[in-house]
């Protein structure tokens, strides 16, 4: 499973592109941190040519504020250190006098890679972790490439410690968190507020009880209805 992350943040400017079944958008995008110290990124959209296609990114233009939901990976080029690619996003109706502070709230899968027990300041431990990234290769199928990431919490956090200390490396851990940016290390950390152990036979045991198919345990006589209700 892909890092996901979802976000608030105002466009400053657009780079857009055609490909084959596909309109891009390159849009350089400002976060509002709570230091006051504003983060720029790169998110990439892609546009459907084909009207039939459902859109879940509304069209967007400079100055928007939107609020963005997709997947990312960390890249070992620094000068582009995070690659965001969104799958879905809404329009926010507010202006930018009102633009409000935003943090980078991450979901993210992997396996423990190194658990470093406390920083120089005494006050964090570090787990890093190793991400997937999925993606389509040119053939139709899956590819990943695997990325590390740190993840961190704070040493007098009881909640978290006591599951921390059931961590081994190549746990499988399922993490919840904000991801902040370091400036004196020039790199994205992610500031854990939940963790989760996933057993690696997971996929294997999710199945159907019975062996019959959902589908045929729900039946409704024609014409038996209570009404419509929108989701």
């Amino acid at each position: 499973m892909p890092a996901k992350f979802t976000l608030i943040c105002i466009i400053h400017s657009i780079i857009e592109r055609d490909i084959t079944e596909h309109i891009v958008k390159e849009a350089i995008v400002i976060l509002r941190r709570e230091t006051n110290v504003n983060l720029e990124l790169r998110i990439i959209t892609f546009f459907p040519k084909n009207s039939q296609v459902p859109k879940w990114i509304p069209l967007f233009a400079d100055e928007n504020i939107l609020r963005f939901t997709g997947k990312f990976a960390l890249l070992k080029d620094p000068h582009d250190a995070i690659k965001m690619t969104a799958n879905a996003a809404d329009l926010i109706n507010i202006g930018r006098d009102n633009f409000p502070i935003s943090s980078i709230s991450v979901f993210l899968t992997g396996f423990v890679a190194e658990m470093e027990s406390v920083q120089s300041d005494n006050l964090f431990k570090i787990i890093k972790l190793n991400v997937t990234e999925f993606a389509e290769s040119s053939q139709g199928g899956p590819t990943g490439r695997t990325f590390c990431i740190k993840c961190r919490y704070l040493k007098s956090d009881r909640r978290i410690e006591k599951k921390a200390t059931r961590i081994r490396k190549n746990s499988n851990l399922m993490i919840t968190g904000d991801m902040i940016y370091i400036d004196e290390t020039l790199e994205y950390i992610v500031e854990i507020q939940d963790i989760n152990f996933l057993p690696m036979s997971i996929a294997m045991n999710i199945e159907s009880p019975t062996g019959e198919s959902a589908l045929s345990l729900y039946s409704w006589l024609a014409g038996q209805s209570s009404g419509r209700i929108s989701a």
